[in-house]
């Protein structure tokens, strides 16, 4: 028997990894780099390291416009 996906919670004012990204989205981490490569996600830079700001990232999902 699988075990059930433990989905973190996350409040609008938390900054994710591209790992905690690709757990939130149920894709790989690879899948989040290349949309972040072909510039289709919403996300910043910290220094060379990419971050997702989870409001953003919700409305993206939600199929809101974000800038």
């Amino acid at each position: 028997m699988k075990k059930p996906i433990e989905i973190p919670h996350y409040e609008d004012q938390d900054i994710l990894s591209a790992v905690e990204a690709a757990q939130y989205m149920k894709v790989s981490k690879d899948t989040v780099y290349t949309l972040v490569s072909e510039d289709k996600i919403p996300h910043r830079y910290v220094g060379r390291q990419v971050r997702f700001p989870f409001w953003l990232l919700r409305s993206w999902l939600e199929g809101k416009a974000v800038s």
